[in-house]
């Protein structure tokens, strides 16, 4: 057995012939078919930022403001004074200020917010505690109160209790 004198020699004894290969193109059918999935996936993405931007749209609209209904005044022991409330990111925040009307201090007092639908039935119901405790007589107290907020509100009530469930007003 001799040795080739060059390399290249023996490489190109061992590779085949090349052939000339025509370009392959997609068969009709092929085309057809990815032309259409692109259409359904732009189409199903077109859908899907219509229904996007309409409910961003609708998140931003500002809810209707709910409407105070004022609670039996007679016998109170205690008044409530300038109340607002804020509806804002899915949430509702009630503030104010109460009034001790009786003659004696009291002990552990909360408010209580509810929220209303058109018939004046209950759909959320919250409490917090007033700030100074006790809340001594004639003595004004703020408060605040957060609760999750309800589409279906049209108005809010707020009521003052002690701790141990007695309404006092």
């Amino acid at each position: 057995m001799s040795l080739p004198l060059r390399w290249e020699e023996t490489i190109l004894e061992m590779t085949p012939p090349a052939t000339p290969q025509r370009p392959c193109r997609p068969s009709r059918g092929k085309a057809l078919a990815r032309g259409m999935a692109l259409l359904t996936c732009l189409f199903t993405i077109s859908l899907l930022s219509v229904i996007g931007a309409a409910s961003v749209i609708h998140s931003l609209r500002p809810p209707a403001s709910l409407q105070l209904i004022p609670g039996s005044s007679a016998g109170a022991t205690l008044g409530l004074a300038t109340p607002a409330i804020v509806r804002k990111l899915g949430y509702v925040t009630v503030t104010g200020n109460v009034v001790n009307r009786q003659h004696t201090a009291l002990k552990h007092v909360e408010a209580v917010v509810e929220l209303l639908d058109g018939q004046n039935r209950t759909l959320q119901v919250e409490s917090g505690l007033l700030a100074f405790d006790p809340l001594r007589p004639g003595e004004t107290s703020p408060f605040q109160v957060e609760l999750a907020d309800d589409l279906h509100a049209v108005s809010y009530r707020v009521r003052f209790k002690e701790l141990s469930g007695q309404s006092l007003n």
